[in-house]
């Protein structure tokens, strides 16, 4: 996986078109709106005690990015994650949930690559039996990349990287043209955020979620 990363973020340094699969012109009035179905995400949970993969639920993975002037745009992208319910070493069944959310300012470097600066927000909740425990939300700021690059026959492969403190987010992808406004993409994403915190728990969980997705991105 590392070197899918690494030969991603070559691809975002040297692409050969404009702005990633979202939007590809961040003029005004320009608006993106991606929905992406994740399937059964690898949803890993760690703390001083050990790790645990309980897998994920198929859920939704949704953005909107709109260009507000020449070269400037807003983006706002948000992923909730289920996992499948488990018997924890206590006996008892445990759910856990958690989103991540993010608003972004865009700006278009050259026609080859666009960088961000935005905020993030991410909240863990754990439910286990009939008790819950509710996550504190973390907020942190990111920076990131964006590109893309055409592989022939209406294909288009596209990457995205970002990272802040105790922040990892990462996404690879395919996008083919099915409408004059549409992509069908299929893509790879992974988010990790360490440090989250729960009330009523001392220990501290590292956030690591991965997984295929498939949807259309709609220009207009």
């Amino acid at each position: 996986m590392k070197k899918v990363i690494l030969s991603m973020v070559f691809l975002l340094v040297f692409s050969v078109t404009a702005f990633a699969s979202p939007v590809t012109d961040l003029a005004p009035g320009k608006v993106g709106i991606d929905l992406t179905y994740r399937t059964g995400p690898s949803m890993k949970l760690s703390n001083d005690s050990g790790s645990v993969d309980p897998k994920g639920k198929g859920n939704l993975d949704f953005g909107v990015t709109i260009g507000i002037a020449d070269k400037w745009g807003i983006q706002y992208r948000q992923w909730d994650t289920t996992g499948k319910t488990w018997t924890n070493q206590g006996g008892n069944p445990e759910t856990d949930k958690a989103y991540f959310k993010e608003a972004n300012i865009l700006y278009t470097l050259d026609k080859n690559l666009a960088a961000y600066i935005g905020f993030t927000q991410s909240k863990l909740t754990i439910e286990e039996g009939a008790t819950t425990y509710g996550g504190k939300n973390k907020n942190k700021v990111q920076v990131g990349l964006i590109g893309k690059a055409p592989l022939g026959n209406n294909l288009t492969g596209y990457a995205s990287i970002g990272a802040g403190s105790d922040l990892f987010n990462w996404e690879v992808g395919l996008s083919t043209k099915v409408w004059e406004n549409a992509e069908f993409n299929v893509s790879y994403r992974g988010v990790k955020v360490n440090k989250l915190e729960l009330d009523n728990l001392t220990p501290k969980f590292d956030y690591d979620v991965k997984g295929f997705g498939f949807g259309l991105n709609v220009k207009f």
